[in-house]
């Protein structure tokens, strides 16, 4: 899915970094113009590295910014 959503953002011109959240620090969202997260779900909460990351970024100034979040689950076919 963070793939195909980077593909559409990157169709309409602009510049996209996918990284994973193991791999992302928060230097990495200071200066951006939009940030989009994604996250699978576990008993329907997003992924604790996730959670730490949100944490964290709260402490960097996003006013203005583009934002969005996705997530997938997968469950019993009924």
């Amino acid at each position: 899915m963070a793939k195909a959503i980077a593909e559409g953002i990157k169709s309409e011109g602009l510049d996209v970094k996918l990284t994973h959240v193991h791999e992302a620090k928060i230097e990495d969202i200071k200066g951006i113009d939009g940030l989009v997260l994604g996250s699978g779900t576990y008993h329907h909460e997003i992924m604790p590295a996730l959670e730490v990351f949100i944490e964290l970024a709260k402490n960097v100034d996003l006013k203005g910014k583009a934002g969005a979040a996705f997530c997938s689950y997968g469950g019993p076919l009924k």
